[in-house]
């Protein structure tokens, strides 16, 4: 019954790691179409431009992969926080999903949101949509793997 117990703790360890592993190639493309769509909706052209890209992908990658810390808390920075994470998630979807769309299935900037999917095929459409949820709750779904990690290291109880 214990090598039993302790077989199922390993598969579930390896498979926890497995799913760490893709959402951590996830999430480091997540923050990459960020950049790439903030890049493609200021018409980035400098190295200024390219910066702010880039320190908007990182600090929106922040607010993913921190969701069970601004959650924890109930006093007034973390409902801040709260507040400030339901528009990072939609800020990084929208750029993620303009980046995905730009740079990668159309291969050229356009003007906005409209001109993108008015280029799109439907089933791009379908594709750089689904893609971009999955690809922007990446940062979310590891904030949740590492933290049952940590409750179950404290011997606290882990969330359901």
């Amino acid at each position: 019954m214990m090598n039993r117990q302790r077989e199922s703790n390993q598969l579930d360890f390896t498979i926890k790691n497995i799913m760490l592993a893709c959402f951590g190639i996830s999430t480091l493309w997540d923050g990459i179409t960020t950049a790439l769509g903030i890049a493609a909706i200021i018409d980035a052209k400098d190295i200024f431009g390219y910066a702010l890209c880039f320190v908007g992908g990182v600090v929106i990658l922040g607010f993913g992969i921190g969701t069970q810390v601004i959650f924890v808390k109930n006093d007034i920075p973390h409902k801040i926080m709260r507040g400030l994470w339901v528009l990072a998630v939609a800020f990084d979807a929208y750029t993620s999903f303009m980046g995905n769309a730009q740079y990668i299935v159309l291969r050229k900037q356009l003007a906005g949101l409209f001109d993108v999917v008015g280029s799109l095929t439907l089933g791009q459409i379908i594709i750089t949509v689904g893609l971009t949820i999955l690809v922007t709750a990446s940062p979310i779904m590891i904030s949740y793997l590492l933290e049952k990690d940590e409750k179950a290291e404290s011997g606290l109880p882990a969330p359901p």
